[in-house]
């Protein structure tokens, strides 16, 4: 009896350190598990800070770098008439590379008003004027898709002795790539894909104005560069409070951090390092079509892990969108 009660508590204590190993290998697992999972999204970018202040700089030069036409200054009154009495307009449908001819009298009162408030706006040496950044709710902000119908409108319903509407509509649409935000960018290309195609089917004399503002990949750049500073601008005006409410849509196509655990200064200087080199990389090609669209794709694919990346990138859809679009003006105009 002595020997058996002498022993038990040896046991015990064996027992008790074996409980204790197992809790710590099963809480280092569980912390290397963590760590695994929320490192990707808490690495800082590996190049030098001086290195990426330098690249961002370059990059917020390429946004100041607007093109030729007034400023914010100028009167667009008459062209946000036109596009909210166009706003309902739907483009007929058709096939690739068509441009169907709509007479007046299939038009509605409205959009008649539309066209004729449009042309007024014309004649008085009227010009595109771009959102700012900061503005999320203007009546400008609210009519953009708008301002696209209005533009349709435009060319759909021009005949060969319209043309001078339809040069306007060119012009319309080289604003909106020079000065305008990512959305007003995308629909400037649009706008001049489809009054190219106009100038090819109706064979109005377009030669001069489509030279004159044919859609450049330098324009693609800046208007990326533009909205690259605009998002960081936005960013930086926030207090940075150590986590990030994850936006929802960055959800829906890649994975998240655990517990969305996130640092809003690393998000900022991840955002501004992949912004840097790829817009440093794009100038080096830009007059090279297949490699620029190569350099988007690559970073589509292989881009860190971000939840502002995740919900801010596009780029590779504009740029494949931007070089088709491109290639169909060229081949409009050539025909020419």
């Amino acid at each position: 009896m002595t020997a058996t009660a002498a022993s038990a508590p040896k046991g015990t204590r064996r027992h008790w350190r074996y409980v204790a190993g197992l809790i710590v290998l099963v809480v280092a697992g569980i912390i290397g598990v963590v760590g695994y999972q929320l490192y990707p999204w808490l690495r800082g970018p590996d190049t030098e800070p001086e290195r990426i202040a330098a690249r961002w700089a370059k990059v917020e030069q390429l946004a100041a770098e607007r093109g030729a036409g007034p400023a914010a200054e100028a009167d667009d009154a008459g062209l946000l008439r036109a596009a909210r009495l166009a706003k309902d307009f739907v483009p007929p449908r058709h096939d690739d590379g068509e441009v169907p001819l709509l007479d007046r009298d299939m038009l509605s009162s409205h959009h008649i008003e539309a066209l004729d408030t449009f042309r007024r706006w014309n004649r008085a040496g009227g010009a595109f004027v771009a959102s700012r950044c900061t503005e999320t709710d203007s009546e400008r902000r609210r009519l953009t898709m708008a301002v696209l119908r209005m533009g349709q409108l435009v060319v759909y319903s021009a005949d060969r002795d319209d043309m001078a509407d339809v040069a306007f509509v060119l012009k319309l649409a080289a604003g909106q790539r020079r000065r305008g935000d990512i959305t007003d960018y995308a629909l400037g290309v649009m706008l001049a894909q489809l009054a190219a195609r106009w100038s090819r089917v109706r064979g109005g004399a377009l030669g001069e104005q489509l030279r004159a503002l044919r859609p450049t990949t330098e324009e693609l750049l800046r208007a990326i560069a533009r909205d690259v500073v605009c998002v960081v601008g936005t960013l930086e005006g926030a207090d940075d409070r150590g986590l990030l409410d994850p936006p929802k849509k960055a959800y829906s196509n890649r994975d998240s951090p655990l517990f969305g655990v996130v640092s809003l200064s690393r998000e900022v200087a991840v955002y501004k390092d992949l912004h840097g080199r790829v817009l440093e990389e794009a100038l080096a090609v830009q007059h090279q079509p297949a490699q620029l669209l190569a350099i988007y794709r690559r970073v589509n694919d292989e881009r860190p892990k971000s939840l502002l990346l995740d919900a801010t990138w596009m780029y590779t859809g504009i740029v494949e969108r931007t070089l088709t679009a491109m290639e169909v003006y060229d081949t409009a105009m050539v025909a020419r």
